[in-house]
């Protein structure tokens, strides 16, 4: 199933994530909890609205293609990151 998972991301999602610069990237998936492991990358790497874009655009995505999936972990380290659209 991650192989589909991946291959969707790869076709549907990132171009999406692509007009900012970020990409998703698979991690792995907990088939016993239905949790899928994620990182963001690129622009959305320390993004204030990458928690927002996604918990609700990506996830809700996600779960309607792949009804097995029953939440999304983000393991990115957002502090690593800077945030694209701040200007000091």
């Amino acid at each position: 199933m991650i192989d589909k998972i991946k291959h969707f991301v790869e076709e549907y999602i990132n171009p999406a994530l692509e007009v900012h610069k970020g990409h998703l990237i698979i991690e792995s998936f907990d088939e016993e909890t239905g949790e899928l492991f994620v990182q963001l990358g690129g622009s959305c790497k320390g993004c204030a609205a990458s928690s927002q874009t996604l918990h609700h655009q990506v996830k809700a995505c996600l779960i309607d293609e792949f009804p097995k999936i029953t939440n999304l972990i983000d393991t990115t380290n957002h502090a690593d990151g800077t945030n694209p659209f701040y200007k000091e």
